[in-house]
């Protein structure tokens, strides 16, 4: 959606956070981690849809934990933190040129290798209590 409906308003706020970014490491900051949000939130403030900005909003604030959990198993290799970063801005590229299957092709792909999903799997990973 945020292809579809992004205003040069937004794609400077994208483009804001996107210089703000940097690699995270096994014990990212908060600030690291404030702007890996602030990048991922400005794509989907420039969606439009005050609902999905509620619904991610509180996913995020949920996921920060497992973020951490899974940066301190295994800090990003040197072709993670590359993939990662080439990630962020083939998908900036693609939402400031409209182009809507690109923004889906690599959010998925994005989200496919997240630390959210390498968390699901260390939980999954984990003994029963």
């Amino acid at each position: 959606m945020a292809a579809e409906r992004r205003t040069s308003d937004d794609i400077g706020r994208i483009d804001a956070a996107l210089r703000e970014l940097a690699p995270l490491t096994g014990s990212p900051s908060s600030e690291a981690l404030d702007a890996h949000r602030g990048f991922h939130r400005a794509i989907y403030l420039a969606a439009g849809n005050p609902i999905l900005v509620g619904m991610l909003d509180s996913i995020w604030d949920k996921g920060d934990l497992y973020r951490r959990r899974a940066l301190s198993e295994r800090t990003p290799s040197t072709e993670d933190k590359a993939r990662v970063h080439r990630q962020h801005q083939e998908l900036r590229d693609a939402i400031r040129d409209g182009d809507k299957e690109a923004a889906r092709s690599l959010s998925y792909a994005h989200i496919t290798h997240s630390l959210g999903r390498r968390a699901i799997g260390l939980l999954d990973a984990a003994p029963d209590d």
